[in-house]
């Protein structure tokens, strides 16, 4: 099932919904010939949304949810395919792909986006040809490309808590009879923190991002074509808020310290932040043969970041729960594949390909401990140790993972109206590393100092099996049976003995059957379409914190979910085009030893809606106004349901007003989380660290949360000419 997203641009033509080119199936389509779960942003669309990073995409697709423990651990759900474990030896079964390089560590998520052509989300299991690591769906994010024609834009804009918001791109023929074009993109972004910690007397959650593209694109002949991309991305925001909320604490450590109810106040020891640089360089060769048409992918990534001090509790009392963390990534990828579109008479069209990737990924994550007498951790301290001296932790891990895959996939056109097609993948892991632990944490450790060898290899094949019936020249219906694979893989810490840390978790996998229909209506001025999935998913790897304060990291056996996805578009008039995305989820853990018959996560019911407007006046200036509202039902965060432990939107509302003037002047004035709704974005029991043995026997809880961002709103002035 495709899915279109509009936006004003779409309804130009006569009242129409205009056609949009996707790549989802690793060719070149009409997104409304996709037989599959496939969302596209256009470049219309991410404007007038203020779609700048991975937050604002999430929060654009029902059903999905980019959970943020730190700055530099991203954790995100679709269709229920979650992971609270982000070590450098597993991986999240969500992934993203930036101009076809993969990204799937949890740093990859802190993007900037800018110049973006179009965002492709494809839902449910894409085995066959993404590969591995994308059992719930993935992100594709397709950049523009330097052509023969000159683009320049600037882009300045501010707003409150004192956004300064400065973008550009000079795009432009650098040799035009030698075929060579080429592009320089930038961004810089500062804004001011939005909650106060009392304790530091500073503002937490501020941005302070850079990022830079370069790109050179040579076609010396119309067989042949080169594209050579780099790019730099520096983030250096301060803080992070980890709000207390529930009982006030008994111990006298707290010195009487009773919460309060406003998310923007935060009163925590430390304070946090992030300080990271990551770049990337690749080259994309397009070449036309006999055999068909070749594309190579070539890739190098680099990230480091450090994590300072941060709170993981929310706790006023230094040192309680402190994490320090320093992330090292180096990636290399390399991607080979062949297509054709006019075999067997030109009713088979086929892609197959090789797939290599190596990543060498090193953490070293730190906690101290300094629980107060008085809490449940703290007198048991004291009963088995004797004391309530600090406790340290030090916990490194280094994963070399090795993947090489081969793929295919074909379609065959049977008769004009009926289509069936065939794929699969062969994927093989290797990972190698060491994993050490310094210090004691009787909580988080062994208790005591090791240092020990990792080394296991995990393999897969992944079909895919879909049929395609064009009812009428407007609506087709498709049925698809997939396979998904998330590799195995090692755990950091937080199990009982040294040598539990050599034991890998299984892979997981999910087997997804799914029904589909597309339709167009009403001269193609109304599509609406309909996904109705099954998705059986084996030895779910999960892990969190538990209320005891010991983590749970295991395979879940298996779980089940239902769902049905529904997206309907109109354009109701020349001028004004309405959109609903609406998702139902149900899923529950079928076989999980003391959560069997739990909700997976994700909320049962989840939409985004909205309208866009525009009018057009005899000067040929333009006035935009854009109305979206995005809701998700309350559902549990983490496999055990425990009670408060929560997310979901109530409808937040976003807003903006764009106004052209002339053919190269832009004024926008925006509004995000117009009703300052407060919503928890992550959440964790805090209970057994802050509260007393007494207190929990008589039910009081405590937790420590992490908000979306609060009403935001601007405004800012492009110009622009090609």
């Amino acid at each position: 099932m495709a899915f279109l997203v509009v936006g004003p641009d779409f309804a130009r033509a006569q009242g129409e919904l205009e056609e949009i080119i996707v790549t989802a199936e690793k060719r070149e389509q009409s997104l409304q010939d996709v037989a599959a779960a496939v969302t596209a942003f256009t470049d219309t669309y991410i404007a007038e949304a203020g779609i700048v990073n991975a937050k604002d995409i999430a929060a654009h697709i029902p059903g999905m949810h980019l959970a943020v423990f730190s700055r530099m651990q991203a954790l995100p759900t679709l269709r229920g395919a979650q992971s609270g474990e982000d070590s450098p030896g597993l991986d999240q079964p969500v992934a993203m792909f930036v101009d076809g390089v993969y990204k799937g560590r949890v740093t990859d998520w802190d993007l900037a986006l800018f110049d973006v052509e179009r965002i492709e989300v494809l839902r449910g299991p894409q085995g066959t040809l993404f590969g591995r690591n994308v059992v719930g769906g993935l992100i594709n994010v397709i950049t523009k490309k330097p052509t023969d024609t000159t683009r320049v834009v600037v882009e300045a804009g501010g707003g409150n808590l004192n956004l300064v918001d400065l973008k550009g791109v000079v795009s432009a023929p650098v040799s035009e009879g030698a075929g060579l074009f080429g592009s320089i993109t930038f961004s810089t972004r500062t804004r001011d923190g939005y909650t106060f910690n009392p304790v530091s007397g500073n503002y937490l959650d501020s941005i302070d991002k850079q990022a830079a593209k370069g790109q050179l694109r040579f076609t010396p002949s119309d067989s042949y074509e080169m594209l050579w991309q780099a790019d730099v991305l520096r983030d250096t925001g301060f803080g992070q808020h980890r709000d207390y909320i529930g009982a006030a604490p008994e111990s006298p450590e707290f010195g009487g310290f009773v919460p309060d109810d406003d998310p923007s106040v935060s009163h925590q020891a430390s304070d946090g932040g992030i300080d990271r640089t990551a770049w990337g360089t690749s080259m994309e060769i397009d070449w036309s043969t006999p055999l068909g048409e070749v594309k190579s992918i070539s890739a190098y990534f680099e990230d480091e970041a450090k994590l300072p001090a941060t709170d993981g509790m929310g706790s006023p009392l230094p040192g309680l729960f402190v994490e320090t963390q320093e992330y090292e990534l180096n990636q290399f990828s390399q991607e080979l594949r062949l297509h054709g579109d006019d075999s067997i008479n030109g009713r088979l069209d086929w892609v197959l390909g090789l797939y290599y990737l190596n990543i060498d990924h090193a953490r070293d994550r730190s906690f101290s401990h300094d629980f107060a007498e008085g809490t449940f951790l703290g007198d048991l301290q004291l009963d088995i140790f004797g004391n309530t001296d600090p406790q340290f932790l030090q916990s490194f891990q280094a994963v070399r993972t090795d993947s090489i895959s081969g793929f295919f996939q074909g379609t065959y056109s049977v008769t004009d109206a009926f289509r069936l097609t065939l794929g699969g993948r062969y994927t093989r892991d290797k990972k190698d590393g060491v994993v050490r632990h310094a210090g004691s944490s009787f909580i988080f450790s062994t208790g005591e100092d090791f240092s020990l060898p990792l080394s296991a290899t995990f393999s897969k094949f992944t079909p895919r099996a879909t049929v395609e019936l064009d009812v009428s020249e407007d609506v087709m219906v498709y049925a698809t049976y997939s396979e998904g694979f998330k590799s195995g893989g090692f755990i950091q810490f937080g199990l009982d003995r040294p040598q539990d840390h050599q034991v890998p978790l299984n892979p997981e996998t999910a087997k997804n059957t799914e029904i589909g229909l597309r339709s167009a209506w009403l001269r193609n001025r109304l599509t609406a379409n309909l996904t109705a999935y099954s998705v059986d998913y084996t030895d779910l790897q999960v892990s969190q914190l538990l209320p005891d304060g010991t983590f749970l990291q295991t395979n879940a056996g298996r779980a089940e979910a239902d769902g049905i996805d529904l997206e309907l578009n109109a354009a109701i008039t020349q001028n004004l085009t309405a959109w609903l995305n609406y998702s139902y989820f149900d899923g529950t853990y079928t076989y999980f030893p003391g959560f069997t018959g739990n909700k997976m996560v994700a909320p049962e019911n989840a939409y985004t809606a909205g309208i866009s407007w525009f009018v057009e006046f005899n000067s040929g200036n333009e006035l935009r106004f854009r109305l979206d509202m995005q809701h998700k039902d309350e559902y549990f965060q983490d496999p055990d349901n425990s009670p408060g432990i929560m997310n979901g939107l109530d409808n937040i509302m976003n807003a903006s007003v764009n106004w052209t003037i002339g053919p190269n002047w832009q004024l926008t004035v925006w509004g995000k989380n117009l009703r300052d709704e407060r919503a928890f974005n992550y959440l964790n029991d805090s209970s057994v660290f802050m509260l007393s043995a007494q207190q929990l026997a008589a039910g009081l809880t405590s937790r420590a949360a992490n908000y979306i961002e609060p009403r935001t709103w601007g405004l800012s002035a492009q110009y622009s000419f090609e």
